[in-house]
């Protein structure tokens, strides 16, 4: 199981930097108060939709930019891919090993990442925090991804995260931290 943002993907395509870094007609401090602050929990979680709370968001805060212009832009600029790690998931595919996304993801960013971007051909699922109900912050996360496929903990399970607090809130099954990747595997 791979987590996207800060593992596989890393910020804006030409440079790596945070998305909203070069936001135009939007200020970064007003979109995080009045929107990631408010709804962020609820959207990623699956509980609020995306555009109904963005919309009046922008409404206020950028009258001028559309909900639809702002996502599509968000989406693109949160797009670097880190291409030596797909090499390493495609190989590991070839070698017979499944290959699942689990992330802290809306339903329409869960989607670009599948469809537009491509990750379709790197993986052979996503389990997303809007789909799950559930952050993979919170404690259960990886036992529901496992249980929504059926997927046995093996000891070619691998769980992939930019943040140790995800691993350690997983340690059900045996699971372990094994290294300067940010890799937490089973024992073998």
């Amino acid at each position: 199981m791979v987590d996207v943002d800060g593992v596989l993907v890393h910020g804006r395509p030409d440079d790596g930097q945070p998305w909203a870094s070069s936001l135009q007609g939007v200020s970064p401090a007003d979109l995080q108060r009045e929107f990631f602050v408010p709804y962020w929990e609820a959207i990623v979680t699956g509980r609020l939709n995306l555009h109904e709370q963005l919309g009046p968001v922008l409404a206020r805060i950028a009258p001028a930019v559309s909900t639809e212009a702002f996502t599509a832009y968000w989406f693109k600029n949160d797009a670097r891919l880190d291409t030596q790690l797909l090499d390493e998931l495609d190989e590991q595919r070839r070698a017979g090993i499944k290959v699942y996304l689990a992330t802290n993801q809306e339903h329409l960013r869960a989607s670009f990442l599948i469809e537009q971007l491509g990750l379709s051909q790197y993986c052979d699922g996503i389990y997303y925090s809007a789909a799950l109900g559930c952050k993979n912050l919170i404690p259960g996360f990886t036992k529901k991804s496992l249980i929504a496929q059926a997927l046995p903990r093996t000891n070619s399970s691998c769980w992939m995260t930019r943040l140790p607090m995800c691993w350690q809130q997983e340690r059900w099954g045996g699971w372990r931290w094994s290294g300067p990747r940010t890799v937490a595997s089973q024992p073998r």
